[in-house]
C-alpha cells in the first residue's frame, strides 16, 4: 500500500527564519519554529531543508511559531491572533490531544479533536493537515480532500499536504490528479521520497512495469529505504518479476 505521511510527521512540514518585517524568516524541515536569519539555530539547517518566508504572518498561517531564542519580531495582527487563541480553550491543546488520539489509531475522536482546534483558530494549517490524515484513515475521502485544499491555501508550499492528497486520489482511481500532486511535490521537494515511491505504485497499479521501476529507483535515490515495506507491498506485485525490480532490489 501506498504510504500517507503519518500524523507525527507533520510536525516537519513547517521550518522558518526571521530578523525584522521586510526580512526573511528562516525555518527547517525537521522544526516547527521559525527564526531571525542571525539565529545560531539557522546554521544548524542544512541548505536542502531550509525554508523562507516573507512574514511573520506567513509563517504563522502555516503552522509554524517563533523561536524562543531569537525571538523573531510579532506583528500587531499575530498578537491579536494569539489572544484570540485563549477564547473558547486554546486551540493547540486540541491539537495535541488530536495528535495524541491519531497516534492510538482513534482517528474519529482525532477528527473531533482537530475540528475544536480549527473552530478556534481556523488559520493554523497543520490542524487541518492532521485532520486531513484522520479523515483520510476513517475513509472519508471528500473530506480529507476539502483539508488538503485549505492546507494548500494556506501554504501553497506544502509537500506533504500534495503528495498525501495524491495518495486519496489514487485510492480513488484518480490517476491523472494524482500523478499532478505527486509532481507538484516533487517540484517543491526533490528530496521528498515518498511522492517518488507513491508514483511507483501508481504505474505498478496500472501496469506500466518500466514506469513504475523508474520511479521506485528515483525513491530509493532520495533516500527510501524501507526494503520490507518495498517487498510486502501488493501494490507493487505488477513489476516484481521483471528485471528491473529484481536489478534494483538485488542484495536489498
Amino acid at each position: 500500500m501506498w504510504k500517507i505521511a503519518s500524523a507525527a510527521a507533520m510536525l516537519l512540514l513547517y521550518f522558518f527564519a526571521a530578523q525584522s518585517f521586510g526580512a526573511e524568516f528562516l525555518a527547517s524541515k525537521t522544526s516547527n519554529k521559525y527564526h531571525n536569519p542571525d539565529c545560531e539555530l539557522v546554521k544548524q539547517i542544512k541548505p536542502a531543508r531550509l525554508i523562507k518566508f516573507a512574514s511573520p504572518e506567513e509563517a504563522r498561517k502555516a503552522g509554524y511559531i517563533p523561536c524562543k531564542y531569537c525571538k523573531p519580531l510579532l506583528s500587531s495582527k499575530i498578537k491579536e491572533e494569539a489572544a484570540e487563541d485563549t477564547k473558547g480553550g486554546n486551540y493547540k491543546e486540541w491539537f495535541q490531544k488530536g495528535y495524541a488520539l491519531s497516534d492510538s489509531g482513534d482517528y474519529q475522536g482525532a477528527v473531533d479533536a482537530f475540528s475544536k482546534g480549527i473552530n478556534i483558530n481556523p488559520h493554523d494549517a497543520k490542524t487541518y493537515y492532521n485532520r486531513g490524515l484522520a479523515y483520510a484513515k476513517t475513509g472519508k475521502q471528500e473530506q480529507a480532500i476539502e483539508d488538503f485544499n485549505k492546507v494548500i491555501d494556506l501554504n501553497p508550499r506544502n509537500t506533504m499536504a500534495y503528495s498525501n492528497r495524491g495518495v486519496v486520489y489514487l485510492s480513488r482511481k484518480q490517476y491523472e490528479k494524482a500523478i499532478d500532486d505527486f509532481n507538484m511535490a516533487i517540484e517543491l521537494d526533490p528530496q521528498y521520497p515518498w511522492a517518488y515511491y507513491n508514483k511507483s505504485c501508481l504505474y505498478s497499479l496500472k501496469n506500466e512495469v518500466n514506469k513504475s521501476c523508474k520511479w521506485l529507483k528515483k525513491a530509493m535515490g532520495a533516500g527510501y529505504n524501507n526494503w520490507n515495506h518495498i517487498k510486502t507491498d501488493t501494490d507493487l506485485n505488477n513489476i516484481r518479476s521483471s528485471d528491473c525490480y529484481k536489478n534494483l532490489m538485488s542484495g536489498r
